[in-house]
């Protein structure tokens, strides 16, 4: 099962803001599973826009490729948990490209049409009066064992409302806390628009640490 990801996000710091566009492929190989394991894979761009003011270091825009996976599962009606690691490389214009690592858990209150690890089939026909007298019997009389049928209690909309907690690695500022919040409005099946919003403070540089502590940026920036 195939299905593509189209994700704007707008990330926030205390040195730098960005928007980051990416377009990726979700493939989960047994979508009739309650707990559903998936790979994903994908490229975008990044737009970073540095706050510092003590080193001025220009707005910069690059591609980047990322590959992840992670697991889903259905909790109740309306809730679902998301699990989910993704490692990204940016390519950039300089001797080396930068790597980040993205890991988070996702709480979604969600609706849909139908649940796919659920094995409810249609009822069965009532079975029908016998003959009449004069009349020929059929030939087949199958005894159908009626059975009683529990519908899926779950919603018919099409939008997502979460939150997410994980860790941030950016190259030389170490690896921090992020958290933040996200909404998605389902097109069809297989495709899905998504918004997330996300807020972390980066930690000391290498520079910083290597220098005995002379100071790159204040904590304003």
């Amino acid at each position: 099962h195939l299905a593509g990801e189209l994700a704007v996000s707008q990330l926030l710091g205390n040195y730098s803001d960005g928007l980051m566009a990416t377009l990726g492929v979700t493939h989960v190989p047994r979508p009739d599973w309650r707990i559903q394991p998936f790979f994903s894979i994908g490229t975008g761009y990044i737009n970073v826009e540095p706050k510092g003011t003590q080193v001025q270091t220009p707005e910069r825009t690059d591609q980047l490729a990322y590959v992840g996976g992670g697991v889903r599962a259905y909790l109740a009606r309306r809730f679902i948990v998301r699990a989910e690691y993704k490692e990204y490389v940016v390519f950039t214009d300089r001797d080396e490209n930068e790597e980040a690592i993205e890991w988070k858990i996702v709480v979604v209150m969600a609706g849909c049409s139908s649940l796919p690890w659920r094995d409810d089939k249609p009822e069965a026909a009532p079975a029908t009066a016998g003959p009449a007298e004069g009349e020929t019997p059929v030939v087949i009389d199958p005894q159908v064992e009626r059975r009683d049928i529990k519908p899926a209690e779950i919603d018919t909309e099409n939008w997502e409302a979460g939150a997410y907690v994980g860790s941030l690695s950016v190259e030389d500022f170490e690896v921090n806390i992020v958290y933040g919040a996200r909404i998605a409005y389902h097109i069809s099946e297989d495709f899905f628009a998504e918004g997330i919003v996300g807020t972390s403070d980066a930690g000391l540089s290498s520079f910083e640490r290597l220098s005995g502590g002379a100071p790159l940026l204040t904590d304003s920036e």
